[in-house]
């Protein structure tokens, strides 16, 4: 009997070693040299001559190229409704030149509105004191939209994307819109990737969606709309309460918070491409 409980036990632990070795398979994918740097516009033609990776899950297509100085990526999604709710979380990418799934150095990239004000300062920041006539000019828009970038390092502070090495208006990020697809293509500096070296692999992976602390705002803020709501219904009563109108009161004041919006990730193990 203890034999049987014995192999029953070696079998279960082979099923569950090799069960979990499955889930945490990440593909592999290999970079191309980039002999001529893309240009980063959302566009797909430069990327004729590479293969293309493909998360069935999610419907996206993936493909990387990298000189000795930058890594560029583009992803295609196929479907809308895994989109989710990139315009307002932007799209994160994150590096691991460990070989691991760990957030621990990212980019996020997102493309925001700025009003005529915000974005003069904006370019004071970045390029110094504007004439007024260019002021002037800037204004006559009431918002322009700006692709922006931002480093994420869960070990240190945060901060913004350096500007030391790249000049402002420079393209890091850019997307366009195709029917039903929508394509986004990315430059990163390896500067800023830490302990980064070309001969390692790299495991990138990529994070959107989900809800901001916007959403979650505005649902906080409905939820309490619709409890004073019903409190004040129930004070202006002149009859007794029923006991299905209590519950009704007790309801909207407590409605539990739920996820509306999905978040997702997809990670990749990339072989970044030498010099030929």
């Amino acid at each position: 009997m203890r034999k049987k409980i014995f192999i029953l036990f070696i079998f279960t632990s082979i099923f569950f070693i090799f069960t979990i070795s499955g889930l945490c398979k990440i593909e592999k994918i290999e970079s191309q040299w980039a002999s001529s740097p893309p240009k980063i516009d959302g566009i797909v033609n430069e990327w004729s001559d590479v293969t293309f990776g493909f998360d069935k899950k999610k419907e996206i297509n993936f493909a990387f190229k990298n000189d000795s100085s930058y890594l560029y990526a583009i992803l295609i999604f196929k479907n809308p409704k895994f989109l989710s709710s990139i315009d307002q979380t932007g799209i994160t990418l994150w590096f691991n030149p460990e070989g691991k799934k760990k957030k621990n150095f990212g980019v996020k990239f997102k493309m925001e509105r700025l009003t005529a004000e915000e974005f003069i300062s904006l370019l004071e920041r970045t390029k110094g004191p504007l004439p007024e006539e260019k002021k002037q000019e800037i204004k006559a828009n009431p918002y322009y939209f700006v692709y922006k970038s931002e480093l994420i390092q869960k070990k240190k502070k945060k901060s913004t994307f350096p500007m030391k090495s790249i000049e402002f208006g420079k393209p890091i990020f850019r997307f366009t819109r195709l029917k039903r697809e929508r394509v986004y293509e990315f430059k990163i500096p390896f500067e800023l990737i830490p302990n980064i070296e070309m001969s390692q692999n790299l495991i990138v992976g990529f994070e959107w969606g989900g809800m901001t602390k916007e959403m979650k705002a505005q649902i906080m803020k409905m939820r309490a709309e619709m409890s004073t709501r019903a409190r004040e219904r129930a004070a202006s009563m002149k009859t007794f309460e029923t006991r299905d109108s209590r519950e009704e009161g007790i309801g909207m004041g407590s409605m539990p918070f739920r996820r509306t919006v999905k978040k997702y990730s997809f990670w990749i193990n990339l072989k970044l491409a030498q010099e030929k």
